[in-house]
């Protein structure tokens, strides 16, 4: 396990990893999308008490690329977590590259 990551259950992957907080945030953020960092710590830990650690880890999943943000950080506009978008590829790149047809 690396630095940083705390285990959010003893619950293990199908891999036989344990999954992590930075895990967990990451999938209830992909299965819905829009959330704040109240609402994950109410899902994710029945509470507010942890409030402080789901911020460090969404900034964490940011600076790795796995989440984007929105909003302003206020409590009018509090910020707001989605997955991030995977570029596809353009529908003119795969008409002009026939190995993609194939």
């Amino acid at each position: 396990m690396l630095l940083g990551e705390t285990l959010a259950s003893c619950r293990k992957s199908e891999r036989g990893s344990f999954i992590t907080i930075a895990d967990s945030i990451e999938a209830l953020v992909c299965s819905q999308p829009g959330l704040t960092e109240l609402e994950i710590a109410k899902t994710l830990f029945d509470g507010e008490g942890d409030l402080q650690r789901v911020h460090m880890m969404c900034r964490r999943l940011i600076a790795e690329g796995r989440l984007t943000r929105n909003g302003v950080g206020t409590t009018a506009n509090p910020f707001t977590y989605s997955p991030k978008a995977v570029a596809l590829p353009l529908i003119s790149d795969v008409l002009c590259d026939p190995t993609i047809l194939e």
